[in-house]
């Protein structure tokens, strides 16, 4: 069975928690406090934000796939920045997190490499118009085609 995956709003969601994550790195937190759960939620991301790369990867025809693209871009590049503060060591939380910057800073490059690498997908898409209103999806074709239902 099919799974219907709301881009949009998984997106505007990750990215408020990034945005919300970036907050908390530069307050003047207890570190004890809020270090584990700033790499725990930053990890989250990191994964939720990987795995919509492959799901947007292995959908060429979605349909407003360019902008979840976009959306997704622009998240990775945010995110990119949180785990290079964190790997930086600058705040209290993010001095807590010591021992995991290296991995930190290993997943920030990993995430800015993601990012750039959504410019290829959208050049590859731009040669397909397929945000294009006049072209049929799969989806649409399948429905335009099956047999009518005798009532």
């Amino acid at each position: 069975m099919t799974r219907k995956i709301n881009y949009e709003d998984d997106l505007f969601a990750l990215s408020l928690i990034v945005r919300g994550l970036r907050d908390i790195a530069r307050l003047e937190v207890d570190a004890d406090l809020f270090a584990g759960r700033v790499a725990d939620d930053a990890s989250f991301v990191d994964a939720a934000a990987v795995r919509a790369l492959a799901g947007l990867k292995g959908s060429p025809f979605l349909v407003h796939r360019a902008e979840h693209l976009r959306a997704l871009q622009k998240l990775l590049r945010n995110l990119a920045v949180l785990l290079e503060e964190l790997a930086g060591g600058r705040t209290p939380v993010a001095a807590a997190l010591g021992v995991q910057s290296a991995d930190l800073q290993a997943r920030a490059d990993a995430r800015s490499r993601d990012a750039e690498a959504i410019d290829i997908l959208l050049d590859e898409q731009a040669g397909v118009a397929i945000d294009d209103p006049h072209v049929v999806s799969a989806e649409e074709l399948r429905i335009l085609t099956a047999p009518a239902e005798e009532g």
